[in-house]
């Protein structure tokens, strides 16, 4: 990769060059007062070099661990039914063979064993995936024992840039700060605006069928195209609008841009991408050192979206913040409640601890309903 003279080579944020500086200085003296540039191919190539063998090494002994792991797997893991297993490598190259159609996959799997399943997996800290299907598990890990079953470090990682410290991925105290945030938010005032919300967004579904069903009929007998009109794309900015109203408190109207030139609106365009690069991890052993480095198209990707929906959030927080401060009439939204909870308590919130906030209920409300709305009419057009 050819770094042109005037720039260096880690021009994609600070942080990381701070990052490195710290590495490079723990070993060798640094320039009293250094900066970025005192870090460049041209300028310090010895330095680079031994920062990258460190974490190639510090890597490896993961590696090792990972390896040491394997061989003293739980004795339980030994009568655990599931998929074909690999050494060192577990379930990983099963999931990543099927990671197109892993829902049907784990379903097949599910109904196959008929109990708990799953197998060694060399990427969370235990090296263990399992996957319930029976009703007293599930409800003994989410419910009746809880605490016992966190997270983790892993999971926190890999989802940093999209989830962060929301309520997907705190354990304890935390995340029973969330739960009774968020147990407030089902009051009769926001089910109502909701709703309204919902019904405004159906009439320009409504709105968008009809006109194609008019411009359709135009063509009748005619060698022109057909219009179609893509269903879950629709459904998904539906349901990234009502959510957005829930969680932010505004009207995003990605629905009102279908079709346009343009297309999406940067903040839920964003989101969906950033959701589509972090699953990309899945499979690759090697994405936190690819992360740090910044190496390959996807790791660069998620930094650039990571900062414009930080930059998107943090835009909608600060004029919610200045809401309060005004003493104006606030709404039903979650941002509200975690701002009064926070005024309230003395408890100050950042806007990335906001942000996370904002990205785990749109996550929660966007993904699940839109593929449902999208799978029913799918099977509704198999069965008129």
């Amino acid at each position: 990769m050819k770094i042109p003279p005037s720039h260096s080579a880690y021009t994609v944020g600070s942080n990381r060059g701070s990052i490195i500086h710290h590495f490079t200085s723990f070993f060798w003296q640094a320039p009293r007062n250094p900066s970025v540039n005192d870090i460049m191919f041209e300028n310090q190539p010895i330095q680079l070099l031994s920062t990258v063998g460190l974490l190639v090494a510090f890597y490896g002994i993961k590696v090792l661990y990972d390896v040491y792991c394997w061989f003293k797997l739980h004795p339980s893991l030994a009568s655990l039914p599931g998929p074909r297993r690999y050494p060192i490598l577990g379930i990983l190259p099963y999931m990543a063979q099927h990671a197109e159609d892993w829902p049907e996959e784990s379903i097949r799997l599910s109904n196959k064993f008929g109990k708990t399943w799953g197998g060694p997996y060399p990427v969370n800290k235990v090296n263990t995936c399992l996957f319930m299907v029976d009703e007293a598990s599930i409800r003994h890990v989410l419910s009746e024992n809880s605490n016992n079953y966190e997270k983790g470090d892993g999971s926190r990682s890999f989802f940093r840039e999209l989830l962060g410290n929301g309520i997907f991925l705190s354990d304890g105290d935390q995340w029973f700060v969330h739960r009774k945030i968020m147990s407030k938010m089902f009051s009769r005032n926001l089910l109502r605006r909701t709703s309204e919300v919902i019904q405004m967004k159906l009439e320009q579904i409504a709105s968008l069928l009809l006109n194609a069903m008019e411009t359709e009929e135009q063509y009748v007998g005619s060698a022109e195209p057909r219009i179609s009109l893509d269903l879950q794309d629709i459904f998904f900015r539906m349901t990234f609008d009502v959510t957005s109203f829930v969680a932010l408190g505004c009207e995003i109207d990605s629905i009102g841009t279908y079709g346009a030139e343009g297309g999406q609106h940067p903040f839920a365009e964003a989101f969906g991408q950033m959701q589509e690069a972090i699953l990309q991890r899945f499979g690759d052993p090697f994405y936190k050192l690819k992360r740090v480095l910044q190496i390959g198209s996807r790791e660069r990707r998620i930094t650039v979206l990571s900062r414009t929906l930080a930059d998107h959030a943090a835009s909608i927080i600060n004029d919610r913040r200045r809401t309060i401060e005004d003493g104006s009439e606030l709404g039903p939204d979650i941002l509200t409640r975690y701002l009064e909870y926070s005024k309230r308590n003395n408890v100050p919130m950042s806007n990335e601890e906001l942000k996370d906030v904002v990205t785990n209920v749109l996550i929660a409300g966007r993904d699940a309903t839109a593929c449902l709305l999208t799978w029913s009419f799918y099977e509704l057009s198999k069965r008129p």
